[in-house]
């Protein structure tokens, strides 16, 4: 996967190119943004500089960073895209799904399906084969906690593969690895992950950058970032990071099942309790817990230091604890669940009769 930023940069052999096109828009980190909403100018990006530098080469999954305009009008604002469609105070949205297009449609047309992770889209995005992810976000509890209806609107918005920035990026709010509050945001944010629609961690971490290559043919000294693999926060956090990359490989069966009937039927992979359960009242207000597919009823934990949180369990079902299958609640009450540093609360729907399987004819709805 490579990853591409919607602007030219003045001092670019491409700029001039585009420029002459007429395929540059306002002014974008130290360039000018690219206009994707005319087909020329879309046809163009894919045929001299996409396909042969990148499809040709057998790459055809791209990350499409900064589709949300943020760098727009000379540095870090929310100014957006003038188009051809018009000013950005109106029609900045319509820009992002042309810009996708131009790394989609060129694939599949080519007999293969597309896959690009984008951070931003607009609706009928999912044409596209986008992962969403929430945009560079704050490495706080404040902002996991945000994460969760976040995943949820996005799914119930038709964007059904969504994702954060597991750790959260930083923006300014970066703690040291070896800090017990980012050991903890860490864990717990490897556990929302697990159990959100694609898993994917990234962010830029507070300590030593990684050394620049001695020769760099391609760039000259670009800064970095501290480390963030699994062992970058401790032997003891290390433990419990790998248990939740171990428990997403056993989840990949019921995923496949449940990405199979969101192409089939349009369901959302991220569920508000009264989807599932629209007779039980007690469900609407509930913004901190959410159901993976229809089965897996997922509470994360999002506050600092807690060791439970309380878990309200819709009514119609009997609900399982997914680590330990002797502990069984009834539905149509809130109760206060333990939730030690390495658990996460989740509970089995054990009413149901669905299969995990993912070949099973009987296929998760």
């Amino acid at each position: 996967v490579f990853s591409f930023w919607p602007e030219a940069k003045s001092d670019s052999a491409e700029f001039g190119i585009l420029k002459a096109a007429g395929c540059l828009i306002n002014s974008d980190l130290g360039g000018r943004a690219i206009d994707a909403t005319p087909k020329h100018c879309r046809e163009l990006m894919w045929t001299q500089f996409l396909k042969p530098r990148y499809f040709d080469q057998g790459v055809t999954n791209y990350w499409l960073d900064e589709t949300d305009g943020e760098g727009t009008a000379g540095g870090d604002g929310n100014h957006g895209y003038d188009t051809s469609y018009g000013p950005a105070a109106v029609a900045t949205n319509l820009w992002v799904n042309d810009w996708i297009s131009t790394f989609t449609e060129p694939v599949r047309a080519a007999g293969v399906e597309p896959l690009v992770l984008s951070r931003g889209v607009w609706a009928g995005g999912q044409r596209h084969g986008v992962v969403l992810w929430s945009s560079d976000i704050e490495s706080t509890f404040e902002e996991l906690a945000a994460q969760v209806p976040l995943g949820v609107h996005a799914s119930l918005s038709g964007i059904p593969w969504w994702t954060s920035d597991v750790g959260g990026y930083g923006c300014g709010k970066e703690y040291d690895n070896n800090s017990t509050y980012m050991r903890e945001l860490i864990v717990r944010w490897y556990q929302f992950g697990t159990f959100s629609p694609i898993f994917r961690t990234h962010g830029c971490r507070s300590g030593e950058a990684d050394p620049a290559p001695k020769s760099n043919p391609c760039q000259g000294n670009l800064p970095s970032c501290g480390p963030n693999e699994v062992w970058s926060y401790g032997s003891e956090t290390q433990v419990m990071l790998e248990k939740y990359i171990r428990l997403r490989a056993d989840l990949k069966p019921y995923i496949a099942q449940l990405a199979k009937n969101v192409t089939a039927h349009g369901v959302p992979t991220m569920r508000p309790l009264w989807w599932e359960f629209p007779e039980d009242p007690l469900t609407l207000d509930i913004n901190d817990e959410y159901l993976l597919g229809p089965d897996l009823l997922v509470a994360p934990v999002t506050k600092l230091g807690a060791v439970s949180r309380l878990i309200y369990f819709p009514k119609g079902a009997a609900w399982q604890n997914y680590f330990d299958s002797s502990d069984i609640r009834e539905g149509g009450a809130s109760i206060d669940v333990p939730a030690p540093l390495d658990t996460i609360p989740v509970f089995r729907r054990i009413s149901s009769t669905r299969q995990w399987v993912a070949d099973s004819p009987s296929l998760v709805i």
